[in-house]
């Protein structure tokens, strides 16, 4: 399977295939924005907000026990952000769609971009200018290993992945 790490699976090895960035979404007219400078906002050019302009804040975030629910807290922490309400979400796609009508706050995988019809667009943000990713990967079972076609699928998926996600991401922010 395609997944991030961590794993949590005894027995599972994997392969790296690239990396996600990872953003804060904040739906337009939102309190924080407030006097910011948003032209030319996307995500080649997210807008810095501090982990002080956060504390408080109602965010959105996948449920417990996937990926983007540890990685979304870990942050929290690392920043000394203490969000108000945590609303717990199906997905990262729930969660932007959510935060771009206004519902809260959302960190999202630059991955949702892909999926998405251009739409109501919010404002994208990093915590203090950092740059956020999580490692994607091929994980497997590791007694039983790698056929010769799984072996080429991750090979392709690691020479292509990032050159399409890239121009996907490229078309989303036209």
């Amino acid at each position: 399977m395609v997944t991030s790490l961590p794993l949590s699976t005894a027995g599972i090895d994997y392969e790296m295939i690239g990396e996600e960035k990872i953003y804060l979404i904040i739906p337009q007219g939102h309190p924080i924005l407030n006097g910011k400078d948003l032209a030319g906002n996307s995500i080649h050019d997210p807008l810095s907000v501090t982990p002080e302009e956060l504390n408080g804040q109602h965010f959105l975030i996948s449920k417990e026990g996937q990926n983007l629910n540890t990685f979304a807290k870990n942050i929290f922490e690392e920043c000394k952000i203490t969000p108000g309400e945590m609303t717990e979400v199906a997905g990262s796609v729930t969660a932007y769609l959510l935060a771009c009508y206004g519902n809260g706050l959302a960190l999202i995988t630059d991955s949702v971009f892909t999926t998405m019809i251009p739409m109501k667009k919010p404002v994208i943000a990093t915590i203090n200018n950092k740059s956020m990713s999580r490692e994607v990967v091929a994980a497997y079972n590791s007694s039983v290993g790698l056929s010769v076609f799984t072996k080429a699928f991750i090979e392709i998926t690691k020479e292509t992945a990032d050159s399409k996600l890239k121009q996907q991401i490229d078309s989303y922010w036209k």
